[in-house]
């Protein structure tokens, strides 16, 4: 019966260490706001760094195979735009004001909506 009791006292007392010490960095104004500022002052920050990958060559060295450029993805949410029941004409507006800035052709102005209606008749 002493075998068992020696053991569990020691867990208890280093239980108790513990939750104290944990008490002592948390609760106590002093320790706590001491330790808190340490930490801010080590705190890492991260600034989100482009991948620049460079330019692969043929064997022969001079011959570019690929290289890096940026690539830019434009998104419409459908909620955004002019209702295509209501305003269709400011909605060809929006499409046809995007196809001339992306540089891109005008078959922006087809909705997927209206392609899907199509594609089943």
């Amino acid at each position: 019966m002493n075998r068992v009791i020696l053991p569990k006292l020691i867990v208890l007392a280093i239980l108790v260490a513990l939750v104290g010490r944990l008490y002592q960095l948390q609760v106590v104004p002093d320790e706590a706001e001491r330790y808190r500022d340490s930490t801010r002052a080590r705190t890492v920050r991260y600034l989100p760094v482009r991948p620049i990958r460079g330019e692969i060559f043929a064997a022969d060295g001079k011959t570019l195979l690929a290289e890096s450029v940026p690539i830019y993805t434009v998104s419409i949410r459908p909620a955004d735009l002019p209702s295509l029941l209501s305003e269709p004409e400011a909605r060809a507006e929006v499409f046809s004001r995007l196809s001339q800035l992306l540089s891109i052709s005008n078959t922006l102005t087809i909705s997927p909506a209206a392609a899907l209606d199509e594609a089943v008749l």
